[in-house]
């Protein structure tokens, strides 16, 4: 419950905006609640140690991540339209760099291909429609520059700008490269796409949302259709595959989904519960991912086929990943939960029968999980399972894992 008090005590003094540094930052109440995860996310890779080739790799790859972290930071507090684009794109660059020079899997190419061409879509005609509203001033709070443009033109930078984020978001027609990213890149790319990467697109949208109002109004419906067709899309999808990360990766995206249409409300539990998915999120499928790790350097694969009855061998990892997969799925108190409830809410206003549709998701996911659960706990062996590490990654002791247990219940 630490972030939920944390929150509580930040809306209680947030009413006002600060600004500092010429007006180029803005901290509010959500901002610092967000940014709560990126110390937890820097401590967590600095403490795992991953084997190198050479000591320049090693190098080049904990520098990435640094300024990966470095740039979700100011992209978190910029107030400065052009910064806000530029640091999104360097964060997009970096990680794309890490997938293609760290990853085995050649989906990498089909992944970084698709996300580029999204960004760079959106990117220069946003950038072209910028530049018109230089003249006075270039921040966030400028309204009146952006209302005085063409009805046309206010909805190609609309769009525009809808792209750009869009392709963060786990959204219908532009998820294509995120579960493909996850299942070829390393189990630390992972953490970061999960924990902090999809987070730049619906934060990016609720600091522009006051910019284009009327336009959100326009696009609210189908946007929220979208959402409820690409959990029941990533439904399906499950059913598919055996591979735990790529399960993982879809059982996430699918909690995920319905945030850009409630940062986009105005409605105020849709909001908040948007948050408390941000936060909660970020800090479950980071700890999801790390311990899918830890089981491949046990068991060298991913499959639930191999990763069968392993109660024997990996007691902590998999205690931990049962806790983790329950509080994935909105297991109370943790912030998931509270975001669960707020969407069911904001559906029941909205239609009865989207309101069935999420939940019959949400059950198809939760039962999905206690099956994954099943078998990998209690499915019978694989006669091919090998018990061996080669050491690939190494953690101080076991309190460190044990350390992990211990926040589910703080949080």
């Amino acid at each position: 419950m630490m972030w939920f008090f944390l929150f509580l005590s930040l809306c209680a003094i947030s009413f006002k905006d600060w600004m500092f540094f010429s007006s180029m930052f803005f901290i509010d109440g959500f901002t610092v609640f967000i940014i709560s995860i990126i110390p937890l996310v820097l401590i967590m890779i600095l403490l795992f140690h991953f084997n190198y080739s050479s000591t320049d790799e090693m190098l080049i790859y904990y520098s990435s991540f640094f300024f990966i972290l470095l740039f979700v930071f100011a992209v978190f507090l910029v107030n400065h339209s052009f910064l806000f684009i530029f640091f999104i794109e360097m964060c997009v660059y970096l990680m794309s760099f890490l997938i293609l020079f760290y990853s085995k899997d050649l989906d990498k190419y089909a992944s970084t291909l698709f996300m580029f061409t999204l960004n760079i879509l959106g990117s220069i005609p946003f950038l072209l429609f910028s530049t018109l509203l230089t003249d006075t001033s270039f921040t966030f709070s400028l309204f009146n520059q952006v209302f005085s443009l063409s009805y046309v033109s206010n909805m190609i930078m609309f769009f525009s700008f809808f792209l750009i984020l869009v392709s963060k978001l786990p959204l219908m027609f532009f998820h294509f490269w995120l579960t493909k990213a996850h299942v070829s890149a390393s189990g630390s790319c992972s953490m970061i796409l999960a924990s902090l990467m999809l987070k730049l697109g619906s934060f990016g949208f609720y600091k522009f949302f006051l910019f284009f109002f009327f336009c959100s109004l326009l696009t609210f419906n189908m946007t929220v259709s979208l959402s409820l067709f690409s959990c029941l899309f990533f439904c399906l999808l499950m059913l598919r595959f055996s591979d735990m990360k790529h399960l993982i990766a879809c059982s996430s995206i699918l909690h995920m989904s319905l945030i850009f249409p409630l940062t986009g409300s105005g409605f105020t539990p849709g909001i908040f519960s948007s948050m408390f998915m941000m936060v909660g999120h970020g800090l479950v499928s980071y700890f999801l991912f790390f311990l899918v790790t830890l089981l491949y350097e046990f068991s060298y694969g991913r499959s639930m086929d191999l990763n069968k009855s392993q109660e024997s061998f990996t007691k902590s990892i998999l205690m931990m990943l049962f806790i983790f997969l329950f509080l994935n799925i909105g297991f109370p108190p943790f912030l998931n939960f509270y975001s669960e409830v707020g969407f069911c809410l904001f559906l029941l206003s909205f239609s009865l029968i989207s309101l069935i549709i999420f939940c019959l998701t949400m059950t198809f996911s939760i039962l999905f999980t206690m099956y994954l659960i099943s078998k990998s706990i209690f499915g019978k062996k694989h006669s091919f399972f090998l018990l061996e590490n080669d050491g690939t990654v190494n953690f101080f002791s076991l309190k460190l894992l044990y350390s992990l247990l211990v926040l589910s219940f703080i949080t």
